[in-house]
């Protein structure tokens, strides 16, 4: 009801038989703060319908791992703060610190944003973590926010995005999905995007919004963007796979190990990148029905690779091979100017053509 709030202190799922938000209603769950350990998450789950109405929320927005903290932290260092890392890596910092690296299952994350680092621990926190479960049909015309903190003072790292996890037998609405990663101030990296996942095992006949971008650290001389979260879509088996830094060119990557693919033969039916550079290593084989290279500067690094129809490279777009495996294309492959074709360092051993 108005102005009712449910706040989760402990992992376990929550059971209702329905559950249902009205507009000014508020799920969110305690502060994972100082601690490594993931404590709290949203987790629920109703047995019949599941209904987030508009002008309600389930908002986890800095409830992550705080500063220096999880398992994509950015490290803590004698002065300027790298961001952390989820969905996409974190930005280093103007000094060089690498930023924390990603982690988190693609198709059913459920882990917390880590924090960024910083000078002793003033690093942002990350984003919570939101697992909702619906038997019926879940109806979300709400927001579901899990977006990183803000920083609290000079020279600090930016926090992840953190977890949306969405599983439903049926799917409507037009509700907002953010998983969002955050700034670092002057000189610190920016955080990570997130990771959402949305699967549906009889119908999924909604529109609702999903970001899960990355965050910029600024400094004197320009401003540098982590990389991109991923947003995963799976219809009853056929899956979509989108990662997009919206209007901010990337600077880091979006890697996707066979631990967080859950499998070393992935399929989707689209692939789409907007401003991102996905590197999938070269334990993991894709097999994709179309790859949609959008908008600014895209890099998709692939070691094995299957496409059942052809290959457009428009302006910007790189495709470059991390192993000797024969990449095919059962359709015609289009590059335009600019675009390009490569392959991986090789060291002593031939690795990569």
């Amino acid at each position: 009801y108005p102005g009712a709030r449910l706040t989760q202190n402990m992992l376990s799922r929550i059971i209702f038989s329905s559950i249902t938000v009205h507009p000014g209603g508020l799920i969110n769950h305690s502060d994972n703060r100082n601690t490594s350990t993931r404590r709290y998450v949203v987790n629920l789950k109703a047995l019949n319908d599941f209904t987030l109405m508009a002008g309600s929320s389930i908002t986890v927005d800095g409830l992550g791992y705080s500063g220096g903290y999880g398992p994509g932290k950015g490290a803590i260092d004698s002065y300027i703060g790298p961001g952390a890392g989820h969905g996409g890596q974190g930005g280093e910092s103007y000094f060089g610190t690498a930023g924390g690296e990603a982690y988190d299952s693609l198709a059913n994350p459920t882990d917390l944003g880590s924090g960024g680092g910083g000078s002793g621990s003033i690093g942002a926190s990350g984003g919570g973590a939101v697992i909702l479960a619906a038997g019926g049909t879940m109806r979300l015309d709400g927001r579901i926010s899990a977006n990183a903190g803000g920083c609290s003072g000079a020279y600090c790292g930016g926090g992840a995005g953190g977890s949306i996890s969405i599983n439903s037998e049926n799917l409507l609405g037009t509700g907002i999905l953010q998983a969002n990663g955050g700034g670092g101030t002057p000189y610190g990296g920016g955080g990570g995007g997130g990771r959402i996942a949305v699967n549906t095992f009889e119908s999924n006949n909604s529109s609702l919004t999903a970001t899960a971008i990355s965050a910029s650290g600024k400094t004197n001389f320009g401003t540098w963007y982590a990389g991109a979260g991923t947003v995963y879509v799976n219809d009853g088996g056929a899956a979509r796979l989108t990662v997009s830094n919206g209007a901010n060119p990337a600077a880091y990557q979006t890697t996707i190990s066979s631990a967080i693919a859950g499998t070393q033969a992935l399929a989707i039916s689209t692939l789409s990148l907007t401003n991102s550079r996905l590197a999938f290593d070269n334990n993991v084989g894709i097999m994709v029905s179309s790859v949609s290279f959008a908008s600014g500067t895209n890099v998709l690094t692939v070691g094995s690779m299957a496409v059942h129809g052809g290959l457009t490279m428009p302006n910007n777009a790189s495709l470059i091979q991390n192993s000797t495996e024969t990449l095919v294309f059962t359709g015609s492959v289009v590059m335009k100017a600019g675009s390009k074709f490569a392959h991986t360092a090789n060291s002593a051993e031939r690795s990569a053509v």
